[in-house]
């Protein structure tokens, strides 16, 4: 009669021994999805810092609406109509769809159409017609990425494509019949003059990518330059992908100190920037790089490595400590940044990341 608890109790050995089993094999996918942090960080004789209690902390996160600070929204976008265009003063014209956005100018000759990004698409073209009946004359890319130029095929066959030498070559490589090869490209400044109007494209050298330009109209003080400033957000996912991490931050002083602009036009998110806004954004990238480099000293890559079992899953290792880096980081900047810009709950992790990967290897 004693044998049925025990088999009973055999099973409900059995069975946790499944549970706990399943959630070791889980782990890793876990590990993707919610970072690492240390609890504690406490200095030891040697010198070396030793990170404890290693866990995840994404249970203050928002989401939606709620997290979106003033400063960060833009204006509504017609729902019948999917994009909004703002007069940005002398036949130079923002067009934006709430997340990506670009210019246009009107000159005496026809348009000068800035970019083609894929998600305005043909709204692009009804836009323009809303202003002038003129013909789309010149197309300026501001880079290479699909995202942004994606759609330049919509124009006119006899349109004028202008870029740096860097984008034309890194589109004659990509060979996409979206993206027409440029048929005028410059190397260190180029003032494309169409009538009335004029538009002055600078290289400063790489920043986001190779090619990128600094795009200024002078006579509407209005600068634009893609994919590195974000107006009232935080940067796009890991320091929106840059390739030149130096050539990034510089930039920032780069268009302060050397262009008369109260308008900016950075690509994408709600609204139209102003200088105030890169001055923000040029404190949000120096405390991340302080935070980064404060989670570096403070997490010890051997600690680590004890802490989860030792070498045998060196990438687990490798995953475990760069998580608990930028999850410090977070911490760090979480504080002072949650009310200043949008998106920080989506992309505050992956600056911290890249940030770190920078300061790892550049």
């Amino acid at each position: 009669m004693m044998a049925k608890p025990k088999i009973l109790f055999q099973y409900g050995t059995l069975l946790l021994t499944l549970i706990f089993t399943l959630g070791i094999l889980q782990f890793p996918s876990l590990q993707q999805q919610q970072y690492y942090q240390s609890a504690t960080a406490q200095q030891q004789p040697n010198n070396e810092t030793t990170s404890s209690s290693i866990s995840n902390n994404n249970t203050n996160m928002t989401t939606g609406t709620e997290s979106v600070p003033e400063n960060a929204r833009g204006p509504a976008i017609p729902q019948d109509k999917g994009y909004l265009i703002q007069d940005l003063g002398d036949n130079l014209y923002f067009l934006t769809n709430g997340a990506y956005n670009t210019m246009f100018m009107v000159t005496d000759e026809g348009v000068i159409a800035v970019d083609a990004p894929p998600a305005i698409g043909d709204n692009y073209l009804k836009a323009i017609a809303e202003i002038t009946d003129k013909p789309v004359k010149y197309v300026v890319y501001s880079h290479s990425h699909a995202d942004h130029i994606g759609a330049a095929s919509m124009f006119p066959d006899n349109a004028s494509y202008v870029a740096h030498a860097d984008t034309a070559a890194q589109l004659r490589l990509a060979n996409d019949s979206k993206r027409p090869i440029p048929t005028i490209t410059f190397t260190d400044s180029y003032e494309l003059q169409s009538g009335n109007q004029s538009l002055l494209l600078d290289y400063h050298g790489t920043n986001h990518e190779a090619g990128n330009a600094f795009i200024y109209a002078p006579a509407q003080k209005t600068l634009m330059l893609v994919d590195v400033i974000y107006p009232g957000w935080i940067i796009f996912d890991g320091l929106a992908g840059s390739e030149n991490v130096t050539g990034f931050i510089q930039a920032h002083d780069t268009a302060l100190n050397n262009y008369d602009f109260d308008k900016f036009v950075g690509g994408h998110v709600t609204r139209i920037g102003t200088p105030q806004d890169i001055v923000t954004q040029k404190q949000f990238v120096s405390d991340l790089r302080a935070a980064a480099q404060t989670g570096l000293q403070n997490v010890n890559f051997s600690t680590v490595a004890q802490e989860v079992g030792g070498f045998s899953n060196p990438w687990l290792v490798t995953k475990t400590y760069l998580d608990t880096v930028a999850g410090q980081c977070t911490d760090i900047m979480n504080n002072k940044w949650k009310d200043r810009l949008g998106g920080i709950d989506e992309f505050l992790f992956d600056n911290c990341n890249a940030m770190a990967r920078s300061l790892r290897v550049d």
